[in-house]
């Protein structure tokens, strides 16, 4: 048995990643809501109507703000009769808002880079092959490896429960896969970027590339903490950082789709708009096209805009205007 001094380190260890995790998650969405706001609700320019990637920004989005009330709950609350907490039901609660949010991310991902490879099936079936592994593995994990607490088990009276050693192996293994797909996802999208970047300069994927670069820096960092905890570390400090990777997670995938739909990469400065006629087969399968309004613009002046969606009227027009 633990001494109370090492078990009061333990809690405030777990509830210092905590308060980590949900502050950078909360705060983030406070100083991103007028963006939200202004590029999602209210589109620039002509009315629009909502896309699936409109929808797909809610769902991630306040899935990861409200989701997760419980399980900071579940992290802070503290009670004079532990046996009365819902320690179990929290637990797997936990456990299936972290796989929701992880599928919601990969599916993003995904499609972006199906979408990058100009809908190649070769491209899409790789990445839904080791998408549907690792998801296996993640079902496998949460109901295999389900595990019963004592009461006693509690760090003080609290929620917060050791990992057991066998349960520890089994999410760290989920988290091996999710970090191999990352990096492949990773490595397709600077190999497709690079390339056309080159041949004609593109802005929107000098964007993704930006962008690239920074989730998978972040999240890749993120994941293998998760994985050095869940291993090395002792049981009360195992898998930690997985809250902090998943608000991390998600956090990020709001802001690739808000860039997305930023107002700025519709009207890039500079001689080089980044598009030409020649991009266009690449752009459509991509993004919409927005016109700017500008009376009197070619197709150079037409930019991208929401990721993987496509308006038969507005590729009508720029076709003609390319003839």
């Amino acid at each position: 048995m633990a001494s109370a001094s090492e078990q009061v380190e333990w809690m405030l260890r777990m509830r210092f990643s905590a308060a980590v995790a949900y502050g950078l998650l909360y705060y983030d969405y406070f100083i991103t809501f007028t963006r939200e706001i202004k590029w999602i609700w209210i589109p620039q320019g002509r009315k629009r109507r909502a896309n699936w990637m409109t929808w797909f920004f809610f769902a991630n989005r306040y899935l990861s703000i409200i989701g997760h009330i419980p399980t900071i709950y579940q992290y802070f609350v503290t009670s004079n009769n532990p046996l009365r907490l819902p320690v179990s039901r929290l637990l797997t609660y936990h456990e299936v808002l972290i796989f929701i949010l992880q599928v919601f991310a990969g599916v993003f991902l995904i499609i972006r880079t199906y979408a990058l490879y100009h809908k190649s099936k070769l491209v899409l079936g790789a990445l839904l092959a080791v998408g549907l592994a690792i998801l296996a593995l993640s079902v496998w994990a949460i109901v295999v490896g389900k595990h019963h607490y004592n009461a006693e088990d509690a760090l003080l009276d609290t929620c917060l429960m050791p990992t057991a050693k066998d349960q520890a192996r089994r999410f760290a293994g989920v988290y091996a896969g999710i970090l191999a797909l990352d990096l492949l996802i990773f490595g397709l999208t600077m190999f497709k970027s690079v390339q056309h970047i080159r041949r004609d300069n593109s802005f929107i994927l000098r964007v993704l590339l930006r962008d690239g670069v920074i989730y998978f820096s972040l999240i890749s960092l993120s994941t293998l903490s998760v994985i050095v905890s869940l291993l090395i570390l002792d049981p009360y400090s195992r898998g930690n950082t997985i809250v902090v990777s998943n608000c991390l997670t998600a956090t990020l995938i709001s802001r690739l789709i808000l860039n997305l739909h930023d107002p700025s990469i519709l009207k890039p400065t500079g001689r080089n708009t980044g598009f030409t006629t020649r991009d266009s087969a690449y752009t459509v399968d991509f993004t919409t096209f927005i016109d700017t309004g500008r009376g009197g613009e070619n197709t150079q002046d037409m930019q991208l805009s929401q990721f993987m969606m496509s308006e038969p009227d507005h590729i009508l027009r720029i076709e003609e205007s390319a003839k």
